[in-house]
């Protein structure tokens, strides 16, 4: 499967195709960190209704990392890439 992927990788229809997965991938970190935050939240409002609350847990975990990377992660990512990049044409 590892060969099978990497012959592919620079397909078009491979990229297209996963896509999600390595958006999901870009997002990881917060997810990581927005999981047990959503989990706690809703565990009074679905008290072991465990199909709703997966539903509504991996919706919110995902919504607030995508929130998170696009509002904070990225925007903080690019300005200290710029000022490195700055510093480092700087100092040659």
């Amino acid at each position: 499967m590892i060969v099978i992927a990497a012959c592919g990788f620079h397909s078009p229809r491979f990229l297209k195709w996963t896509a999600p997965l390595r958006y999901l991938g870009v997002i990881s970190y917060g997810i990581y960190l927005w999981h047990s935050v959503v989990i706690i939240s809703l565990q009074p409002v679905f008290n072991g209704r465990i199909r709703h609350s997966l539903f509504w847990t991996l919706g919110l975990t995902i919504l607030r990392a995508a929130g998170s990377w696009h509002l904070l992660e990225k925007p903080f990512l690019e300005r200290f890439r710029k000022r490195y990049r700055r510093d480092r044409v700087q100092a040659v």
